[in-house]
């Protein structure tokens, strides 16, 4: 089994969810400080609170079971002189997540079977590592400066 079969599906990318994201977590009772303090979202020059990962293809940062942050990757065909930001965007600080004290991928289950962990640049190159090697390796990333 691939070791990331458990993951829950990626947040669907596109500007179409930009509310929907929020009113979901409303539902769930997270209110909008909660959201600014976990990093999901900022607050828009307008004052508005805003997708911090919109128009992204967004990945959980889990370690022991709990999701610590995110890493959002921006669209392919975008670059910088687009204005779309960088190529991967990560949580902020936050008090579960610290830049730098996670790895993207890497299952303490895996490394203690003998998989080789292997150190790529973002959360796509750790999947297809993973799974191109069969579990043998473990394609992971450091996270991504934001």
């Amino acid at each position: 089994m691939s070791p990331f079969t458990y993951s829950r599906p990626v947040t669907p990318y596109g500007s179409v969810v930009s509310r929907a994201w929020k009113d979901h977590l409303r539902r769930h009772g997270v209110s909008d400080d909660e959201m600014i303090i976990t990093g999901v979202a900022t607050i828009a020059s307008t004052g508005r609170l805003i997708d911090r990962f919109r128009n992204r293809v967004v990945f959980p940062i889990i370690h022991d079971g709990e999701v610590l942050g995110f890493i959002g990757r921006r669209h392919p065909d975008l670059s910088d002189i687009d204005r779309a930001g960088p190529k991967y965007l990560n949580t902020g600080e936050t008090p579960l997540f610290h830049k730098g004290a996670q790895l993207y991928g890497v299952l303490q289950d895996q490394l203690s079977t003998g998989a080789i962990p292997v150190i790529v640049e973002g959360p796509m190159d750790a999947i297809a590592v993973t799974l191109a090697s069969r579990g043998a390796t473990s394609g992971s990333r450091h996270s991504a400066p934001s």
